[in-house]
């Protein structure tokens, strides 16, 4: 039971409802004249990256990867960048920032194309949609995510790209006057934002609904054109 409650089953249905623990959402509640905002599909360039590749492994250096291609870009924008993936990962890359009035924090959940072209496949969608479902719970959870981040980092100073364990037990330490501003992003080249079906939106406003209405996560995904 215990194991359960803190690793809610998440499933999306055959008519694209979804179920995460004891949250059902049916397909009734997800209007198709619904439009996502423009800015919730961001388009990438993919130029020289494996869009089949996803995990990056600092020891191999492949730096194709989709993963060390979000590394790459977003490197700027945070004090500290831990690459968690693997089984048990909170997100394959947790991204931590110190601000005056908050710690922000988001979540990049990547995966590979399952084709070598971007297109409208609703499978490429199907597994991300879960992940950020299941990894919103850490929101309610600021200290506990600072405990599973240098638990697992424990022997393992390779997981960070950017920052250390000592910035992860300061950041710690700040929440006890700081909130967590916690956003979530799908990561997914296989998708085209030109070609992406309604319901492949559906999948994505279903979720978009379920961030923001249980825990007010704001969300977006980074695709292809």
């Amino acid at each position: 039971e215990a194991l359960l409650n803190d690793n809610p089953p998440s499933i999306i249905f055959a008519d694209f409802s979804f179920l995460i623990g004891a949250y059902y959402v049916p397909i009734e509640e997800i209007s198709t004249e619904i439009e996502l905002d423009e800015d919730y599909l961001e388009v990438w360039n993919w130029d020289g990256v494996n869009i089949r590749n996803e995990s990056y492994i600092p020891e191999k250096n492949n730096i194709d990867s989709v993963q060390y291609k979000v590394l790459e870009k977003e490197k700027d924008l945070w004090d500290v960048l831990y690459l968690d993936d693997g089984c048990g990962e909170i997100a394959d890359i947790v991204a931590l920032k110190d601000t005056d009035d908050s710690i922000r924090a988001c979540f990049y959940h990547c995966k590979f194309s399952s084709e070598d072209r971007p297109g409208a496949r609703k499978k490429d969608l199907y597994e991300l949609c879960g992940q950020a479902r299941i990894s919103a719970k850490w929101k309610n959870s600021s200290t506990n995510l600072f405990k599973q981040l240098l638990r697992r980092s424990k022997g393992k100073e390779n997981r960070f790209l950017k920052g250390s364990s000592n910035d992860l037990r300061t950041m710690k330490r700040s929440l006890i006057d700081k909130s967590l501003d916690l956003s979530i992003i799908l990561v997914q080249p296989g998708v085209s934002k030109t070609r992406i079906s309604i319901q492949m939106k559906n999948m994505l406003i279903a979720t978009q609904s379920y961030l923001i209405d249980t825990n007010s996560i704001k969300s977006k995904i980074i695709c292809s054109l």
